[in-house]
């Protein structure tokens, strides 16, 4: 029996000039460059795109910025009034300038400032569509959907957040990467400029992009080691491939790199932007020291932030168990575009974990390959589904694993009440363990295990959705969350009705009213107020000196204070009234019981109310009156 000599085993056999090997090839069984879309994908794809947008833009100004938003947005903000920028706090430069373009086109307000980052988490919705050719049709929509309906991705596309810029371009980056392995000349090109550009977005936005960068170095690392001995090394072909690229290109990258640089320095308005983009190194290298805190997101949280894997089970069960057995598809395959995809998640987990002042918006980096090796998954399903699929026998079992989970669905409902023992809940595995025993028996093990896996990954795409809308589309947004921590607190929007108004009454005019305002009332407070011209910050109210020289009835302070909390001391009659602007989760020690109603129910936990007061000076007659 002939054998098909492996071309690997001797110098002799090398493939003739021009040839791609069959590994560079992005999908197995994929002969041509171009891998047309038919009309249904199209119209999927359309879909998709429709459904991204509208859940990222949706409400999206209705909830008030937290100190975190805040924070990045007054950036932008001080930039559009002419105001110089201090290095206080970190943030975003990117962010920082494409915020200064929508508050001069259409204004500051909490819609503008996450528009971008909203519009952003929308296009990594849609870069699957660009890897097409190595995950499947079917892989590429299920990757774009699960990102779409991703509770992280989606609560970080709705914040005013540099992460989920670095995640676009961190998108941009792997599909420069796999065009550049396609093989051919013009993809050469156009995945150079892919790479590139996505690079000087990641280093723009956020310090996100230096574990991207220690991920690359550690895997080009890793595979040049493994592969020193072969006579053409794959990854040396890719940093050929790059080379060739970036020559033909060049006009191109330096326009790039300009565009790097005035994204950076705030269109050349902001001194320190071009700075901040060199400091985010050792701000990312800070994330290192426990409870450092390495932006501005998180640097008014209060508490050290969850580990990625942690949230991800938490939060996308779905997409880190098929990830998990993505993982097992792309080790087989072996390709060098799988062997980077592995290295990046199972990287991105363990730099995660050494990083123990990590960022909120750091789960991206684990979250992009897992839903990417999740979309592997999806392929191999729906290609042995059209292949061997049964849609009555799997139909039935779908049915029936679905009527189990309603039941155990409710029967945990009603344990987490106190109004069933613990074995009435798992009574529900036992009856699904049986079910799929009789199904094994009457059709067989592979038509059992294609619909019990059917009936598994749309029950997980139902918890996948709930918990997603619970997490992004309430009110306010919910502090016990793990993912959110820290929240803008319901009395914000109040404090701003009530100054108007006071102002009407005192001035005439609901913003022209003089105020004075400490600065630790936080800057989710001094966003609110930033429509109010005659206000004057000061590090601490009570310590306001007296000014001399003015009349004898010149008053200390001015018709209207704001202050943390506490008494004004002052003789002169103020009244006072307190506002909650922030709430932060308090941890809690939860039973088995109450951690599955809270899992189950998202029901809201004990958190932390932090209050501002208002005081407003009152005049003589009311004053006597009140006496």
């Amino acid at each position: 029996m002939a054998t098909t000599p492996d071309p690997s085993a001797s110098p002799s056999h090398m493939p003739p000039p021009g040839h791609i090997p069959s590994e560079m090839v992005e999908r197995p069984g994929a002969t041509a460059h171009t891998m047309p879309i038919s009309q249904v994908e199209l119209l999927l794809w359309a879909a998709l795109a429709l459904l991204a947008f509208i859940t990222r833009l949706a409400g999206l100004g209705l909830r008030p910025l937290s100190d975190a938003e805040a924070a990045q947005a007054l950036v932008s903000w001080r930039l559009y009034q002419g105001l110089t920028v201090t290095h206080d706090a970190p943030y975003s430069p990117l962010l920082a300038t494409a915020n200064l373009v929508t508050f001069a086109l259409w204004g500051a307000t909490e819609f503008t400032a996450r528009l971008v980052p909203a519009l952003s988490g929308a296009l990594v919705v849609l870069a699957p569509l660009a890897l097409r050719r190595y995950l499947g049709r079917a892989g590429a929509i299920g990757a774009g959907l699960l990102m779409c309906l991703s509770p992280a991705a989606l609560y970080l596309s709705r914040s005013v957040d540099g992460d989920i810029l670095a995640l676009t371009g961190a998108a941009l980056l792997f599909i420069g990467i796999a065009q550049l392995q396609n093989g051919a000349s013009a993809r050469h090109s156009s995945g150079a400029i892919a790479a590139v550009a996505g690079l000087a977005v990641m280093v723009t936005a956020a310090p996100l992009v230096y574990s991207m960068v220690a991920l690359l170095l550690t895997f080009g690392a890793a595979l040049w080691l493994a592969q020193r001995g072969t006579h053409r090394p794959r990854w040396g072909e890719l940093i050929t491939a790059l080379r060739f690229g970036i020559q033909a290109q060049r006009g191109r990258l330096v326009a790039i790199l300009i565009a790097t640089s005035a994204a950076a320095s705030g269109l050349f308005l902001n001194r320190g932007g071009l700075a901040m983009m060199v400091d985010q190194i050792e701000v990312w290298a800070r994330g290192f020291v426990p409870a450092a805190g390495v932006t501005a997101l998180d640097s008014y949280a209060g508490s050290s932030v969850y580990p990625a894997l942690w949230l991800l089970g938490l939060y996308e069960p779905l997409t880190l168990l098929a990830a998990l057995f993505g993982l097992g598809i792309a080790l087989g395959r072996r390709r060098p575009l799988d062997l980077l995809l592995v290295w990046w998640f199972c990287g991105g987990v363990l730099l995660d974990a050494l990083r123990p002042g990590r960022s909120t918006g750091e789960v991206l980096l684990t979250l992009w390959p897992a839903t990417l090796l999740a979309g592997l998954v999806l392929e191999k399903l729906a290609e042995m589904i059209r292949q061997q699929g049964d849609w009555k026998r799997e139909g039935i079992v779908v049915a029936a694993c679905w009527t189990v989970f309603a039941f155990g669905y409710t029967v945990f409902t009603i344990y987490t009440n106190n109004y069933s023992a613990i074995w009435q809940p798992l009574t529900a595995f036992g009856m699904l363990i049986v079910l799929l025993l009789v199904f094994w028996q009457w059709h067989g093990a592979a038509s059992t295990l294609r619909g019990a896996v059917l009936a598994a990954v749309t029950a997980l795409a139902l918890l996948h959705v709930a918990v997603s809308v619970r997490l992004n589309y309430t009110p306010l947004a919910d502090a016990s969350q793990p993912l959110v921590r820290a929240s803008a607190g319901e009395g914000l929007r109040d404090l701003v009705a009530v100054l108007q108004f006071v102002s009407a009454e005192k001035v005439n005019d609901p913003y022209l009213v003089e105020i004075l305002a400490s600065r630790n009332l936080g800057p989710a407070v001094e966003w609110q107020l930033r429509a109010f011209p005659n206000v004057r910050w000061v590090r601490k109210v009570e310590q306001l000196p007296v000014e001399r020289g003015l009349m004898d009835t010149a008053s200390r302070f001015p018709e209207v204070v704001l202050t943390p909390g506490g008494t004004l001391l002052t003789d002169e009659p103020y009244a006072g009234q307190d506002f909650v602007v922030r709430s932060s989760r308090q941890p809690a020690s939860m039973t088995a019981s109450a951690f599955i109603r809270w899992y189950l129910l998202r029901e809201p936990q004990p958190q932390q109310l932090d209050k501002v007061v208002l005081w407003v000076k009152q005049s003589p007659t009311a004053h006597a009156s009140k006496k």
